[in-house]
C-alpha cells in the first residue's frame, strides 16, 4: 500500500499541480481521484493501526452538507505591499487599488512619489495578469489625484 501511495499517486500528483501541464491535463479522470482517496484513507488507517489508535472519524466522512446558509459576506485576506519610501501617509505617494464589486478599494501595493509612469503601468498590468477573484476596476492615485481608472469585468 504504502509504495502504492509514494509512487503512483506521488506521480500524478506533480502531473496535475506542475507548471507547464495543459489545462485539459489537470484534472485527473474521477475513477482515478476515488481510488486515490481510497489508497490514502486505507494509509491513514494503516498509520493509526501501526500506533495502536482508531483512526479519526474524519477519514470515514464521505459526504458534507456544505455551509449550514449562505452570507451576505464574505471572508478573505488583503495584503498590501510598500515599497522602500512609500506609506500611505507620504505626500504624492502612488497608490494602486482594486475596487471590490461592492466598490470597496484595497490598495494592494503603494509606491513612492517619484515612481513613473511606466513603473506604475507595469503594476497595473501585473495585478490585471494574475487576479484570480473578481474586482469592478483598478486605480491608481498620486496622492489624492486619480490617475488612471479602468472598469474591470467582473467574473
Amino acid at each position: 500500500m504504502w509504495h502504492y501511495v509514494n509512487s503512483t499517486l506521488k506521480g500524478h500528483r506533480k502531473v496535475f499541480t506542475h507548471f507547464g501541464v495543459k489545462l485539459s491535463d489537470r484534472f485527473p479522470p474521477v475513477s482515478l481521484a476515488e481510488e486515490a482517496i481510497t489508497k490514502v484513507r486505507e494509509a491513514i488507517r494503516d498509520i493509526y493501526a501501526r500506533l495502536g489508535k482508531s483512526s479519526p472519524a474524519w477519514v470515514a466522512h464521505n459526504e458534507s452538507g456544505g455551509w449550514p446558509q449562505r452570507r451576505n459576506s464574505s471572508a478573505g485576506a488583503h495584503m498590501t505591499a510598500l515599497e522602500k519610501g512609500a506609506s500611505p501617509s507620504t505626500p504624492g505617494v502612488v497608490k494602486i487599488v482594486l475596487v471590490t464589486p461592492q466598490g470597496e478599494e484595497k490598495p494592494p501595493r503603494y509606491l513612492r512619489p517619484s515612481a513613473t509612469d511606466d513603473e506604475i503601468f507595469w503594476w497595473i498590468e501585473d495585478y490585471l495578469e494574475k487576479l484570480g477573484v473578481p474586482f469592478k476596476a483598478i486605480r491608481a492615485y498620486r496622492g489624492d489625484e486619480l490617475i488612471y481608472d479602468e472598469d474591470l469585468e467582473v467574473r
